[in-house]
């Protein structure tokens, strides 16, 4: 049985070794063993009277403590943390205190999602990271996260000013799958950061998340060369990350990389960059970037498996919104793109890209995109190969389509001021898509520029159908063809391209050196010459929207008096009416079919009663009954 000693006030150097003068009452259990479990001797005394002994008896004793082992040490800042006495660390050492309980980094409270951690004595060989290990003047303490890490554990201040990058990194280099941006004061400013991989970087999309600062890229994600051992499988989530001098994310030789949810912007940079990687997924961003040539989305070399779907792109007035090259297996789909200058470039250039790891791009779609407010939406195959694409289902509105005040085009013009360039393709359509652009009544535009400077392959097996096309007061060149072996693809395209488009709201008919070939006809329902029609008269209206030239106005299947009826196809405001006044009763018909009259017919608009009108006959004889027939080219 262990003997016992209990108020011992004012310890006396004789007959106990090893004490303090402190006048508190104690209680003392004699020991043999020291906290580690090797023999009590002399050198084991300390000097706070934990350990003493007693020179008469030669008896060690060790304090009792209340509640030995069961307590944590509160600490509320690192900085106190850093400087605790030489006391509490023995009494952390010795086991009274069970470990640390941290309550803040900076300031008590400041640890984002949790109030306190919790660190415990370590002789691990890990060194002091200020977050999971931190090394004091006699011990380790450290803390083993398990599931996420949020930045703030390792000192990321989030004030805009500090430096966060050793504390982010710090937080990465553990290894931790999640990795957690609890909401800044203002942003973690930050010169470069590395995930690892597996790794997710999560915010809550709010302050300004991640801050570059100006000069070095933001995050960069993969590694330096094209090695077997890539960083792979890394995901930005519902994160802000910004650079006002350069690139935002740098993704490079990696793969199986996802940005979700998330708000990227550059000024002078690109948003978000891409190297030599497979299967990127950016999916529901707001994209920005500004100044000349930058982009908002850039991957050229090796670039396969990308999907880019449900982003807000805006590339601004100098620079562009999504870029891809030397690709295969690209999903651009779902997009809104606001104010840039460049839309959407496959295998493109316009003559300030000039990338060397550009090259050509096969399986593409671009579906389902909203642009407003681009000068040149579409740039497909203007410098490499592009095959076997889907250019289908988009909105461009209000394009600032860019036009020449004389009215007549250059090649270089056209490179400018085209909705749709296109260069080297093959087998890509381009269809049902919606272009609507407003411009000064004196300019001209190019729905689509063709610039073939390449002998191999031409642009063929092609097509152009189902788009509906409109203008405000702009003159509309529907398909031009340029460069050195713009003949050779002139035939292809014509060979193999569709006139099923519909221009409207055009100044005059379109032209330039290709516009649709295919005629088509309507035929209206039978008509009583004393009963007449108008266009409120028909049930389909929508049929009554013609577009292109009108090759012939036909009276067919007559039985009957017809006088008195006449016929008008045009608008009252239109003083280049196709048909005015014409009286029925004086058209031979022969073999059931009289051509009326040829002429040039810009668009049938259905807000005029008398777009395509038969006046009645006011004689009571004329019951005679018709039909009208009209050939119209399918523009």
């Amino acid at each position: 049985m262990k003997t016992q000693y209990s108020n011992m006030e004012k310890l006396t150097t004789e007959p106990f070794v090893g004490t303090v003068q402190d006048n508190v009452n104690r209680s003392y259990t004699v020991v043999t063993t020291w906290y580690d479990g090797s023999p009590m001797d002399d050198s084991k005394l300390d000097q706070w009277g934990i350990y003493i002994k007693n020179e008469t008896t030669g008896e060690y004793l060790r304090e009792d403590k209340p509640l030995w082992g069961e307590l944590f040490l509160e600490v509320d800042t690192v900085t106190a943390l850093r400087a605790m006495s030489l006391y509490y660390q023995f009494l952390i050492k010795i086991g009274y205190y069970k470990g640390v309980r941290l309550l803040g980094y900076y300031a008590k409270g400041d640890f984002g999602r949790v109030q306190s951690l919790n660190y415990f004595l370590s002789a691990a060989n890990k060194p002091d990271d200020g977050g999971s290990m931190y090394e004091l003047s006699t011990i380790k303490l450290q803390t083993d996260f398990v599931g996420e890490i949020d930045v703030t554990w390792y000192g990321a201040k989030g004030d805009g000013i500090k430096d966060d990058t050793i504390s982010i990194q710090n937080a990465l280099n553990t290894g931790n799958t999640k990795i957690v941006f609890s909401t800044p004061k203002v942003g973690y400013k930050v010169s470069t950061i590395y995930p690892l991989s597996n790794q997710t970087l999560m915010g809550d999309g709010q302050g300004q998340g991640i801050i570059g600062n100006g000069v070095d890229i933001t995050v960069i994600i993969g590694s330096e060369g094209i090695i077997p051992n890539r960083v792979g499988r890394v995901t930005i989530e519902s994160l802000k990350v910004s650079n006002n001098g350069t690139t935002a994310i740098y993704i490079r030789n990696t793969f199986n990389i996802k940005i979700l949810n998330s708000s990227i912007s550059s000024t002078k940079g690109i948003a978000v960059k891409l190297f030599y990687s497979w299967r990127i997924t950016i999916l529901n961003n707001f994209i920005t970037s500004s100044g000349a040539n930058t982009w908002g989305v850039y991957g050229m070399n090796n670039i396969n498996g990308l999907v880019c779907n449900g982003n807000t792109v805006t590339g601004g007035q100098g620079g562009g919104a999504i870029c891809v090259g030397q690709a295969q297996s690209i999903a651009i789909n779902y997009n809104i793109i606001e104010t840039s200058l460049k839309g959407i470039y496959v295998a493109a250039d316009d003559g300030e890209i000039n990338d060397p790891e550009s090259g050509s791009v096969n399986g593409f779609e671009i579906n389902n995109n909203y642009i407003e407010n681009c000068v040149r939406p579409f740039s497909i195959g203007s410098r490499f190969f592009a095959g076997s694409g889907s250019v289908s289902n988009n909105f461009v509105s209000n394009g600032f389509a860019k036009g020449v005040n004389n009215g007549n085009f250059t090649p270089e013009q056209f490179a400018e001021h085209g909705i749709i360039v296109m260069g080297r393709n093959r087998g890509v359509r381009f269809d049902n898509n919606f272009l609507s652009c407003k411009w000064s009544p004196t300019f001209e535009f190019a729905t689509e520029f063709i610039n073939i400077e390449n002998p191999n392959p031409f642009f063929y097996d092609c097509g152009f159908n189902g788009n509906h096309i409109e203008g405000r007061n702009i003159d509309v060149l529907l398909y031009f063809f340029s460069g050195k072996y713009a003949s050779a693809s002139y035939d292809n395209y014509k060979r193999t391209v569709g006139g099923r488009n519909y221009l409207g709201f055009l100044r005059e008919s379109p032209r330039g050196n290709l516009t649709s070939t295919e005629n088509r006809e309507w035929i209206s329902p039978v008509i009583t010459a004393n009963i007449g029609l108008s266009i409120r008269s028909w049930i389909d209206r929508n049929i009554i929207e013609l577009g292109g030239d009108i090759i012939s106005v036909d009276l067919i299947d007559a039985v009957g008096e017809l006088e008195g009826a006449r016929l008008y196809v045009g608008t009252s405001a239109d003083n280049g009416q196709v048909v005015n006044n014409l009286d029925l009763s004086t058209v031979t018909v022969l073999n059931n079919s009289g051509n009326i009259v040829n002429g040039r017919f810009s668009r049938v608009l259905r807000n005029y009663v008398n777009t395509i009108y038969v006046r009645k006959s006011d004689l009571a004889a004329s019951t005679g009954t018709f039909r009208i027939k009209i050939v119209y080219r399918a523009t």
